[in-house]
């Protein structure tokens, strides 16, 4: 569907009260993946509105915004919610990778309701909880409503990830990775641009690398558009990345791949010193069966029992992310 200029405009000046219904109309999901910065394997997806310009918008702020002010931001942001989860549950091997998903500040004041909606939403499209990831931007600081606190604990309890978005450029993003226990830290394209012809970048990068694993987040970095940008993050540590250079945002899933073989190939002169030693290392090491995050008491004794020579084991999430380890004094106490 397309829309000529002279048409935008009457959407803009007719369209308050109707903004959702003509974004239906409008309003496409474009997935842009997300992946392991060693292997270049997709990792999960990020959920970017498109069509936005049909409707007279210059970019989604500004068509959130105007939903925001006519009263419409709830359910806009639901319609497109329900279209990213739908899109996302019908790509190959959707149950082991991460949707990450925007999430408005302005929504903090509708409460629990919100999350009840997202639950209904996932269950219809055969999701889990703990495959979404909301973003957490630093457009708005967050940390001043009273009741942003309750909405983060009722994310993390019903299952959801957390990340922070466009870290570095914004109001509070070193607050809530303070506060809040975050799953995800996405270094701003600001840090990320031109990273490998500057060294106050790197440095930089490096100790946001740093500080988020020693937080427990995994790091990504944003808007990466060049071979040498993306193997400098790769160097500092970063656990995955995103931009042009990976893949394009596409509404075309068939686009998607599982994996990204140029970016395992880049470097790869650079790399070939180490390549005995990683060689060496891996066969080292041990592999162990894992305790999932869900698992109940029954099945963890019964882990210990099977492998008595074993003292602790992984915890894995439900999309075999390492959340932790479990240790035999941690069973005992609980006993």
């Amino acid at each position: 569907m397309s829309f000529q200029p002279a048409e935008m405009l009457v959407l803009r000046r007719f369209g308050d009260d109707q903004l959702v219904t003509l974004a239906k109309l409008a309003i496409e999901t474009a997935f842009q993946p997300i992946v392991e910065a060693a292997t270049g394997a997709t990792f999960g997806y990020e959920s970017l509105m498109r069509g936005f310009d049909r409707l007279g918008f210059g970019s989604p702020p500004e068509l959130l915004d105007k939903a925001h002010d006519v009263g419409q931001l709830a359910e806009l942001e639901q319609m497109i919610n329900g279209r990213a989860f739908a899109g996302f549950s019908g790509l190959p091997g959707f149950t082991h990778r991460m949707l990450f998903i925007n999430i408005d500040a302005r929504l903090i004041s509708l409460g629990t309701n919100f999350i009840e909606r997202l639950a209904q939403q996932l269950i219809k499209a055969g999701i889990r909880p703990s495959s979404i990831c909301f973003e957490l931007s630093e457009r708005f600081d967050n940390t001043k409503d009273a009741a942003f606190t309750a909405l983060i604990n009722k994310l993390r309890h019903g299952g959801f990830k957390l990340a922070i978005d466009d870290f570095g450029v914004g109001f509070n993003g070193l607050k809530l990775l303070c506060d809040y226990p975050t799953d995800y830290v996405k270094i701003d394209r600001h840090f990320i641009s031109g990273l490998d012809a500057s060294p106050r970048k790197r440095h930089i990068v490096k100790q946001i690398v740093q500080m988020g694993h020693m937080l427990g987040a995994r790091v990504i970095a944003e808007g990466v558009e060049t071979e040498a940008e993306y193997i400098v993050c790769r160097e500092l540590g970063c656990d995955l990345v995103q931009g042009y250079y990976i893949a394009r945002p596409t509404t075309n899933v068939g686009e998607l791949q599982d994996i990204y073989p140029h970016l395992e190939q880049a470097g790869s002169g650079r790399r070939q010193t180490t390549t005995l030693d990683s060689i060496l290392i891996r066969a080292q090491v041990q592999r162990l069966p894992a305790v999932r995050e869900n698992d109940d008491l029954d099945n963890v004794f019964e882990l210990f029992r099977k492998n008595p020579q074993q003292s602790f084991f992984p915890v894995l999430s439900a999309n075999d992310e390492p959340r932790g380890v479990l240790h035999e004094y941690h069973v005992k106490a609980m006993i």
